[in-house]
């Protein structure tokens, strides 16, 4: 059963919900009272027009502590912390602060990027350098680095020996000799005639890789997790890497734009370059014009970038970190044709998501808004309050800022239903005074038009490729067609759209975030808690009127009753919510309570199934939030270290419909990206449809680790496009003047004192701390500063360099072992590790036992990080709902139970409604979301995945012959020692694995871990 609250939540949040009320009517937080009742005083002549009380200073306040959690949150995270001076902590468009002091390289290395017939050329290669056009850097070595360290193809012998060493290699070394040089004459043979036989040498080089157990996908090799505390702990699947992505979304979005662009040229032998079939000069080479990539430089604030998102884990991907974006997203009923929110947040034509569309039709039809597609990269500034409601004008609609007056007041317009206002072409009363840059003075004249203010906020972040809108001389450039997903017409020299297809761009989703297209798997996170959210304002109507109380229902309504139906409490659930829906609901309360529940229950999930799966020892909370710390993203977390969360994706995407089958053939990560179609097959299947095939899919889909390698849809096709994501993060660490490895480590090592954090004095040192030793070879390639390295100008060259001075032989340097220790010769020079960029290095470092996921580095700073989040929110669910039974339902709450109330992996039952105790599951997934389970089994034998393959029957097969004989099978599910049939409401599992076990009516019964247990008990009762 879902998260449910009840009438003792619900009166509490009202009162949170009231404070919130007295706020935004100008009240502060600090200076509200109660009475002796202890009921608000909400009398706005009681409070000066600055908010203070003007009454008896004796009176109590409403909020007599800084760490009380009274309240609401605001849209922007602001006044969280009600300390004065430090009510904008954690608030959204505030300057990250720096866990380091930054450092900006400049490699002085020669790079140069010219842009074009006849351009400037890009000389600079100083990420540090000021002046005017100073920002835009020429830096060859982000691709570089990532081809040498990243690649997971065969390609790179360290991917090899890590797939290898996981699938129990002997001899890894050897192993990954013989599977190389299979694959290197492969190439070769390619390269020399690429229209030629090669089916023997391909065979020879797949029974090689078939026979040590390494499997390639798409061109990658998978690497895949396994747990860091021995093998107790089951893998995480992929699904968990979705969820990530969501949970980051929400800490942290920079500012980009106005410091330049850093352009990455690519080498000859760039795998980019040389096309599909790896062969230089064939007709799939990329063109000369277009062998470079780049990066828009982020914006510069009080010395570090803004970050547009709050830090909070509020939910924020679903609500918004700007309240005039909030505006946007809610649902509005005409009510005497003035807009009223109905609690709920937007929805498609089947209640999921909404799209672009949706939101142009409801600000056009309701809120007397134009918007256009040149409009979704920018949210116009509206007069809204703090929590995300917007102050009407004088004829119900909202205000759209257009300005400032003489006397610094906003200047605000409104549309008509009418006529909706046009965010580009606003008309003004005629003498209208804006003021201008520089104190100049604008007097409106007839017919002139000025355009409406923009927050840093976009309707979408991520638009497929196709669809980002074109504009020429202030015009769009929409397609000619009606079709979604067409191709359109492009300059083939500059590789820039003429044009976009609108159609695609209209069927984008919405979300908080606006990047919630990146791709499906995102996407059908987004689904869940937007759908949490329209199921819990369901849910509390219900019991609102279910507690027959007539004075706590009318507060919940904007048209009081008299009384509720005489025969209300006879009805079924369904038909009182068909009352409920029959009333006048005060939306913007039901918006705020539907809010809480669903922000707590993330909250929940994300520290005690997520971020503590990921490092154990992040402290627990204790009592009250901390306000002397603030609690906004370092700039190192945002920009480096939680992006170790692209390696952890697989170059699937499985979707799996109800009756276990894929929904797609082989559908691949690539064709996930910004494909918003994809998500419901086109319409063809609801939202719920679509999510629940995906995390059918994706949590029976093994994540890969979390190392340095990261697949090829991620660094060749990133987005649909010729980028790598790889590059990209070691470019934005660069960019940001994030310091190396060693210097982090260093920092922290002065800070912490942990011998964990000691910086490396060597390569050996360093070797020794990697997750895969190999790839040290490779670090020496892309960072040493050997002359038999630098002396290379091919990635092949470098890397048979780094081989030498690493393993030795006929032909190695002399002084190998003195370079490698730092030693000798090399004793005080810069052998190359002390440049390992921060991301790169970090993801590298191996895993501490029992430690958590990451390596050392990684994880000082997402524990930090984590802790932070976590101490400094006023608003923290264990203080927030301490004592009210809201608390005992998040803790018997998971993922799992809101992914099947919100999706169509659960059904309704004969209440009809979903999210309640009689909803029918046909077929489960793990009661851990982010587990990847060796079997799923269910006592109802009929609702269960095949398990055995081709053998007869669903059940897993193989355990010892001897007992096997006698009759007990992995699986027993009717006893032979007894005359009855237990099959129907049990069975005996005896499985060295971790197990999840249903009940006949689908009602979980418990986890089964290394060993032998049974699981017998009538219709889902426990059975451990």
């Amino acid at each position: 059963m879902a998260v449910k609250l009840n009438l003792q939540d619900l009166t509490f949040i009202l009162r949170q919900i009231k404070i919130a009320e007295a706020h935004a009517s100008g009240i502060k937080l600090t200076e509200l009272r109660i009475d002796a009742a202890g009921t608000l005083i909400m009398d706005r002549g009681l409070y000066d027009a600055d908010g203070d009380w003007l009454g008896d200073a004796a009176m109590p306040r409403a909020i007599p502590d800084p760490h009380v959690p009274y309240g609401l949150r605001t849209v922007d995270g602001t006044f969280n912390n009600i300390v004065p001076g430090r009510e904008s902590w954690g608030s959204a468009g505030q300057p990250m602060p720096q866990l380091f002091p930054p450092k900006y390289l400049n490699d002085a290395d020669g790079d140069s990027m010219v842009l074009g017939p006849g351009g400037p050329t890009i000389n600079n290669t100083n990420y540090g350098a000021s002046g005017p056009g100073a920002g835009s850097v020429a830096d060859a070595d982000p691709r570089i680095i990532s081809n040498l360290l990243v690649d997971a193809s065969l390609d790179n012998p360290a991917a090899i020996a890590a797939a290898l060493r996981i699938a129990g290699s002997e001899n890894v070394i050897a192993d990954q000799r013989a599977i190389s040089a299979a694959h290197d004459a492969l190439k070769a043979a390619k390269a020399a005639d690429p229209a030629g036989d090669h089916a023997a040498l391909q065979s020879a080089l797949d029974t090689l890789l078939e026979q040590a157990g390494v499997t390639v996908t798409n061109g990658s090799i998978d690497v895949l997790n396994v747990s860091p505390d021995e093998g107790l702990s089951k893998p995480f699947n992929a699904w968990m890497t979705f969820f990530g992505q969501f949970f980051d979304h929400g800490l942290d979005l920079i500012s980009k734009g106005g410091n330049g662009t850093v352009y990455i040229p690519l080498t000859a032998d760039d795998p980019l370059v040389l096309g599909s079939d790896g062969v230089a000069g064939t007709a799939d080479d990329l063109a000369p014009h277009l062998r470079f990539m780049t990066l828009t430089r982020a914006t510069p604030v009080e010395a570090s970038q803004r970050n547009v998102t709050t830090p909070f884990v509020d939910q924020n991907q679903t609500y918004t970190s700007n309240a005039s974006h909030q505006v946007f997203l809610r649902e509005y009923a005409l009510v005497d044709g003035k807009p009223v929110a109905t609690g709920r947040l937007l929805g498609g034509a089947d209640g999921g998501l909404a799209t672009w569309a949706d939101v142009k039709h409801q600000a056009r039809v309701m809120l007397g808004i134009e918007l256009t597609d040149a409009d979704v990269s920018a949210v116009p500034q509206l007069l809204v309050d703090a929590y995300g409601e917007f102050v009407r004008g004088a004829n119900g609609l909202p205000q759209v800022m257009v300005g400032v007056g003489p006397g610094g007041q906003a200047v605000y317009a409104s549309g008509s239903l009418a006529e909706p206002l046009r965010l580009s072409a606003i008309q003004l009363p005629v003498g209208t005074v804006l003021m201008g840059s520089g104190g100049a003075q604008n007097v409106i004249e007839a017919g002139e038009t000025v355009a409406a203010a923009r927050t840093f906020n976009a309707f979408l972040d991520d638009i497929a490729h196709n669809a980002v809108p074109v504009v020429v001389n202030g015009v769009l450039r929409p397609d000619a067609d009606t079709l979604a997903g067409n191709a359109v017409q492009m300059n083939p020299e500059t590789g820039r759209n003429l044009e976009y297809d609108n159609e695609l761009l209209d069927r984008h989703f919405v979300t908080g975030d606006g990047r919630g297209n990146e791709n499906i798997g995102l996407t059908a996170v987004h689904h869940i808690f937007h759908s949490e959210h329209n199921r819990q304002v369901d849910a509390q109507k219900l019991t609102v009127l279910q507690s027959g109380d007539l004075a706590f229902i009318n507060d919940w309504l904007a048209i009081d009753i008299a009384a509720l139906p005489a025969d209300f409490t006879q009805r079924a659930p369904l038909a009182q919510l068909a009352y409920a829906n029959t009333l006048s609901w005060d939306g913007e309360r039901l918006f705020q309570a539907a809010r809480f529940a669903t922000e707590m229950q993330y909250q929940h999930l994300v520290f005690e199934e997520f971020a503590r799966k990921i490092q154990p020892l992040v402290d627990p909370f204790v009592f009250n939030a901390i306000t002397e710390i603030d609690p906004a993203i370092f700039a190192e977390f945002a920009k480096t270290v939680y992006r170790f969360g692209h390696s952890m994706l697989t170059e699937n995407m499985p979707r799996l419909g109800p009756d276990g089958l894929p929904l797609d053939a082989d559908l691949g990560l690539i064709e996930a990206f910004l494909n918003p179609l994809q998500f419901d097959n086109g319409g063809a299947i609801s939202h719920d449809d679509g999510a629940a095939a995906i995390m059918r899919g994706m949590t029976i889909e093994r994540g890969s680790e979390i190392d340095e390698f990261v697949v090829g849809a991620l660094r060749n096709n990133l987005l649909g496009l010729p980028l790598d994501l790889a590059a990209i993060n070691i470019a934005r660490g660069r960019d940001t003047g994030t310091p190396t490895l060693n210097e982090a480590r260093a920092q922290l090592y002065a800070a912490t004192g942990s011998t964990f954090l000691t910086p490396y004095t060597s390569w050996v040192e360093m070797a020794a701390n990697l997750k895969n030793p190999l790839s040290v070879v490779n670090f020496i390639a892309a960072y040493g500063t050997h002359g038999t390295v630098t002396a290379a100008s091919t990635l092949a060259d470098k890397r048979e360099a780094a081989m030498a001075l690493v393993f030795g032989g006929e032909g190695a340097p002399a002084d190998r072992l003195d370079y490698l220790n730092a030693r000798g010769s090399w004793a005080g020079r810069e052998t190359g590790f002390n440049a390992v960029d921060l991301w790169i290095g970090g993801l590298a470092e191996k895993q501490m036992p029992f430690g958590g996921m990451l390596g050392s580095t990684f994880n000082a700073i997402f524990e930090a990080q984590m802790e932070n989040l976590q101490d400094a929110d006023r608003f923290y669910y264990l203080s927030r709902v301490q004592g009210q039974n809201f608390l005992n339902e998040l803790e018997q709450n998971s993922f799992s139970k809101i992914m099947l109330a919100n999706s169509s992996l659960s059904l309704p039952g004969p209440d009809q409604i979903r999210g309640t105790a009689d909803d029918i599951v046909p077929r489960h997934i793990g009661v851990d979301a982010f587990a990847d389970y060796d079997f799923e089994l269910e006592v109802n034998a009929a609702n269960q995945l095949d398990q055995n393959g081709a053998a007869p029957g669903r059940d897993p097969t193989g355990n010892d012959p001897v007992l096997e004989a006698m009759g007990l099978g992995k699986v027993v599910r009717d006893d032979p020692g007894t005359a009855a049939d237990e099959g129907a409401s049990g069975f005996h599992a005896s499985i060295n694995a971790l197990v999840r076990r249903y009940g006949a009516d689908g009602a979980p019964t418990g986890a089964l871990v290394d060993g032998s247990e049974d699981g017998v008990g009538g219709a889902g009762s426990p059975v451990t």
